[in-house]
C-alpha cells in the first residue's frame, strides 16, 4: 500500500521459513519526521533480531525504520497478530488478532503500548480513511466491506458482494473504494465503488491466470487516485537439485 503521506510503496516478501512477511508502506510520523515499515513476522522466540527459523511460532507486529536498524516488536500476545496498517496520522497501527477467540480488528500505539479492540462483530483486514474519520474493514469469510467511526460506534455495511478471498486487494480513497472483483462468469477486474453515487464501475480487466489471491497480497492506489499498483504472479519455477553425501 502507498503510505498515508504518499512517500512509499508496500511490498510482499516470501521467506522459506516463514509463511508470510507483510511490509506495510512506509509512514511518516509527523512527531518524529521518521519513516517506518510495518512487519508481521512469524517467530519462535523473542530476541533483538527476530528469529525466523521456526514456522511454528505465532505472528506478531514489528516496526522497523525504512533506512535500516533493528525491528521493534509491537505485539507480544500468544495470538496471531497480522495484517498491519497505519492510521492516517501515523499514531496507531491497526491489525487483526484472534486473541479474543475470534478474528477482530485491534489497534496499538505506534510508539508502543496496550492494544485496544476496535471491532466487536468480526474483522480481518482494516484500512483507515484518508481523513482519519472512518475505519473500513472486511470480515473472515463474509462477502462485504464494512465501516465504523474511528472514535467508535455501530458498524455500517458499505459494499455487499466483495469476495473475501481478495481481503488483501482493496484500498480506500477520498472518493470511494477500489477493489478486485470476480463475477459469476469468472471475469476478474479492478472496480471502483463511488461513495457519492453508490455505484460500482469496472476500471480494468485482470489476467486470472496470474492471480493466486490467498498466496499473494498487494494492492494500493495513489493518493490522487490516478495510479493503481498491484501484485500478480507472472511466473513460477522450481528446480530439482542432487546433493552428494546428504545426511
Amino acid at each position: 500500500m502507498v503510505a498515508p503521506f504518499g512517500l512509499g510503496i508496500a511490498k510482499h516478501v516470501e521467506c522459506d521459513s516463514v509463511a508470510n512477511v507483510f511490509l506495510g508502506g512506509p509512514a511518516v510520523d509527523p512527531r518524529k519526521n521518521s519513516v517506518s515499515l510495518l512487519q508481521s513476522l512469524k517467530i519462535s522466540k523473542i530476541s533483538e533480531t527476530p528469529d525466523l527459523s521456526s514456522p511454528g511460532g505465532n505472528a506478531d507486529i514489528y516496526v522497523i525504520n525504512a533506512e535500516g536498524g533493528l525491528a521493534r516488536r509491537l505485539t507480544t500476545e500468544p495470538s496471531a497478530d497480522e495484517v498491519p496498517s497505519w492510521s492516517h496520522d501515523g499514531r496507531w497501527i491497526y491489525f487483526r488478532s484472534n486473541r479474543s477467540g475470534e478474528y477482530q480488528i485491534w489497534k496499538a500505539p505506534a510508539d508502543g503500548g496496550e492494544a485496544v479492540q476496535v471491532t466487536k462483530k468480526g474483522g480481518f483486514a482494516a484500512l483507515e480513511s484518508p481523513d482519519g474519520q472512518d475505519l473500513y474493514y472486511v470480515k473472515f469469510r463474509q462477502p462485504a466491506i464494512w465501516k465504523m467511526l474511528v472514535k467508535g460506534g455501530d458498524e455500517t455495511l458499505i459494499l455487499n458482494g466483495f469476495n473475501p478471498q481478495f481481503w488483501g486487494y482493496w484500498a480506500v480513497r477520498e472518493r470511494g473504494l477500489y477493489f478486485v472483483h470476480e463475477d459469476d462468469t469468472g471475469v476478474l477486474a479492478i472496480e471502483f465503488y463511488d461513495f457519492a453515487t453508490r455505484r460500482v464501475t469496472q476500471l480494468a480487466p485482470l489476467d486470472k491466470n496470474k492471480w493466486t489471491p490467498l498466496a499473494l497480497t498487494g494492492f494500493t492506489v495513489s493518493p490522487d487516485g490516478q495510479t493503481i499498483l498491484y501484485v500478480q504472479q507472472d511466473g513460477d519455477e522450481s528446480d530439482i537439485i542432487l546433493v552428494d553425501n546428504f545426511r
